[in-house]
């Protein structure tokens, strides 16, 4: 059977690099960081519309988006993208980069949306402004909901 490596550890573990190399500390032993985002109570979210949720700074990586909510959300989904800064007018440029079409019927429990592999194995970035969009149905006004974003790097 052959002995394989991930990304993280080629050059660092397995033996192809004298000396070794240091493992990337944004990736390997890196600090993680929580983000809330919280609906505003009484603020209704119609099908389209999009929610600034913060930040992730430059050298960091998402690794989680979670969802808590006080009801269901029944058909809506939800997708979580990037766009442009907020200050400058910023609007979602690519609204599905880390979630496509997440449902939440479980209540009162935070519960993992579904994270695109493909942002995974990416490196570390620049800044990105996350937003989500609502899809399919509106989230009523009296709903209360969190997102937790969980990012790592060095701090």
């Amino acid at each position: 059977m052959a002995d394989h490596y991930v990304k993280q550890q080629v050059g660092v573990a397995d033996g192809t690099k004298q000396p070794p190399d240091k493992a990337d500390g944004r990736e390997v032993g890196g600090s993680v960081r929580l983000t809330l985002g919280s609906k505003v109570t009484g603020t209704a979210w119609a099908n389209g519309d999009t929610i600034y949720l913060g930040k992730k700074h430059a050298g960091r990586k998402i690794t989680s988006i979670k969802l808590c909510a006080g009801a269901s959300l029944a058909t809506s989904t939800i997708d979580v993208g990037v766009g442009g800064d907020p200050a400058d007018g910023g609007t979602v440029e690519t609204a599905d980069k880390y979630v496509d079409g997440a449902t939440l019927t479980v209540v009162d429990t935070p519960t993992e949306l579904p994270l695109k592999a493909s942002t995974l194995d990416d490196e570390p970035g620049d800044v990105e402004h996350l937003y989500a969009t609502i899809g399919v149905a509106d989230i009523a006004a009296g709903t209360e909901l969190t997102f937790i974003i969980e990012t790592v790097g060095v701090s």
